[in-house]
């Protein structure tokens, strides 16, 4: 069968006149995307194009209605084709890329230089000059804007070029506020939640409204040291989420975030990360007071996991997309009666959030009583080791659909977080073997010499545009801070505390400065400060004396706890099984699961008149 948009020769007719309508509509209106890489801006300096960089997110609503009704309109796609090298870039698969040019809102739509550096304009409000960005237009602005462009790079362009590069060269983030890693440092990110509580509604700040990682255990911490307005502060956030919009008690999960202030506005998307979170909050919350709404929530967050997010391979899938059919993308879950297909499932299988979500199912399932959350979990951690884990070689960041070599610091830093979370809950050796190697990892390659913070890629030969900026992110390096105090308390070298110290005073002079993210640092802190309780196991791991100590340890409802296991000798051979504890209380030992939970619920009644 012949292609429409083949054409036969003959040679009796002009060949002028066979191809006069050449090329058909079916090669002019479509989108021709190129891959981020060398051999596209190649490609753009050998046209001599500028480039139309798209990034975007599947599963994002904003993002799908823009590609589908406005970039793959046909008078669009013409121009683009005729004008542009086009770029597409998944959000989730390059965070390097999404880090240095980002807009603030998704997609993004820039227009860039073949260097990959972007296109300044001094036609701003302010007359400074600033990237060439698209924003929500409809289709009549686009094609302006792209005609625009075309029309400013074809008669600038040395000028464009010898600017753009300048203005690469002083894009350098802002550099946080170091200072002392002690009690004031978190005392001030504190003052800074009181200031921002929404006395209301719930959370801190107007708005977004969304799941904060590490809020509940900064309230625990910080009460096991005599300071329970922490506790208090925060007594409304995860009542708020759990009988909120976001919570969705029919399906299981929790959407991605409420843009209003009244947890209004809900953004429908159910991404994994956010969930894994989710459920260990729950978690928490359900062992500091087991009733049903607890355990209710993080069950239906693990059914949906299990169920909704399942990778037939093991592990999960990034999220379910909002409903693409709906105005507001939240038509499937608010029909009285759920009717049609569920939204689909973003099939990008990611290291990070899969070891999160795999230590949040084995802590729930230990919690709960649950072994199918436990299989599950460990599911998806073993697919990280065997698809992404490589000794020496960092995890990688994509498991699937196409696996990928890249390595960023918050893959880093996440798998070995959530891997030395597992190997408390588990015992399993190779866990924390993982988790040490990767950070060994992050120490020799993420840092150049003389820095303390960690870049959030490896720097590469030969950069495009702005990937040859540096970038320090937050959060991961607090992660991998985090992660730096568990490896010290476990056993693997006082260097550790140093090296997340050093980490840690890079940020400590104004915490506050990152908002509402900022918390996980003040815990960070807390964490470096506090020692924990320490609870070491011994004999075979896999026996069920053992296991039925360790599940008594995960089931404690202490602040801060660190669980280890005592390894088994030169020969092989394994001590009975106990546990040993040591606390305020000095250190005491039992090979009684229930004289262990005693011991325990002792050292969780905290505050000077013993209050639970």
């Amino acid at each position: 069968e012949v292609s429409p948009s083949a054409r036969l020769i003959d040679n009796s007719v002009p060949v002028q006149q066979q191809f006069a309508d050449w090329p058909p509509d079916e090669l002019l209106h479509r989108n021709y995307w190129y891959p981020w890489s060398w051999r596209t801006f190649r490609r753009a300096t050998l046209f001599d194009k500028p480039v139309f960089l798209f990034i975007d997110s599947r599963w994002n609503l904003n993002a799908h209605r823009t590609r589908e009704d406005l970039v793959g309109e046909a008078s669009i796609q013409e121009q683009l084709n005729d004008g542009y090298i086009s770029v597409y870039v998944n959000a989730d698969e390059r965070p390097d890329i999404v880090e240095r040019y980002q807009t603030g809102t998704m997609p993004v739509m820039s227009l860039l230089l073949p260097t990959g550096n972007p296109l300044i304009t001094n036609n701003t409000p302010s007359g400074e000059g600033m990237p060439i960005t698209i924003g929500a237009v409809d289709q009549e602005r686009m094609l302006f804007l792209l005609e625009q462009g075309n029309i400013f790079y074809e008669k600038w362009t040395n000028f464009l070029t010898h600017v753009g590069q300048e203005w690469a060269g002083m894009v350098e983030p802002e550099d946080p506020v170091s200072g002392e890693v002690d009690a004031g440092a978190s005392d001030r990110m504190f003052q800074w939640m009181t200031a921002n509580w929404d006395r209301t509604d719930g959370g801190f700040g107007l708005a977004p409204k969304f799941v904060i990682p590490g809020l509940p255990e900064y309230a625990r911490i910080r009460k096991a040291r005599y300071l329970p307005a922490a506790s208090e502060l925060t007594a409304n956030y995860l009542p708020a989420l759990v009988s909120g919009p976001l919570h969705d008690p029919v399906h299981g999960g929790i959407h991605r975030m409420a843009a209003a202030p009244d947890w209004g506005e809900i953004q429908y998307e159910k991404l994994l990360d956010r969930n894994a979170t989710f459920l260990h909050q729950t978690t928490l919350a359900y062992l500091a007071e087991p009733v049903e709404s607890w355990k209710s929530a993080a069950a239906g967050t693990a059914r949906f996991l299990m169920e909704v997010l399942a990778a037939p391979d093991g592990g999960f899938y990034l999220g379910q997309t909002a409903d693409f059919q709906s105005e507001d993308g939240g038509g499937y879950w608010n029909r009285p009666e759920p009717e049609g297909e569920a939204p689909e499932i973003d099939q990008v299988v990611l290291s990070a959030a899969n070891a999160q979500a795999g230590a949040a199912l084995i802590r729930a399932g230990r919690v709960l009583d649950q072994p199918d959350m436990v299989v599950a979990g460990n599911r998806a951690l073993e697919r990280v080791l065997a698809a992404g884990y490589r000794s020496g070689r960092g995890v990688r960041h994509v498991l699937a659909p196409a696996r990928s070599d890249q390595t960023f610091l918050e893959s880093q830093a996440d798998v070995a977080f959530y891997l030395l979370d597992a190997y408390q809950t588990t015992g399993n050796s190779r866990y924390y073997d993982a988790a040490l190697n990767l950070v060994e990892f992050c120490v020799n390659n993420f840092r150049l010499p003389g820095e303390t913070r960690f870049r959030d890629h490896i720097p590469e030969p030969e950069p495009i545009g702005l990937l040859n900026t540096r970038r320090m992110p937050f959060r991961a390096n607090i992660q991998l801070a985090r992660t730096m105090i568990r490896l010290g308390h476990l056993g693997a070298g006082d260097r550790y505390f140093l090296e997340a110290e050093d980490l840690l005073a890079e940020y400590a002079g104004a915490l506050e400065m990152f908002r509402v993210h900022g918390v996980v640092a003040a815990l960070a802190v807390e964490e470096h400060l506090a020692k924990p309780v320490r609870v070491r196991l011994q004999g075979d791991p896999s026996s069920r004396e053992v296991q039925a100590l360790r599940q008594t340890a995960v089931q404690s409802n202490l602040g801060w706890m660190i669980i280890s296991m005592e390894p088994a000798a030169a020969d092989g051979s394994f001590p009975p099984p106990g546990a040993e504890v040591a606390g305020e209380n000095g250190v005491s030992g039992t090979a009684e699961p229930g004289e262990l939970a005693r011991i325990l619920a002792g050292l969780a009644r905290i505050g000077p008149k013993g209050v639970e």
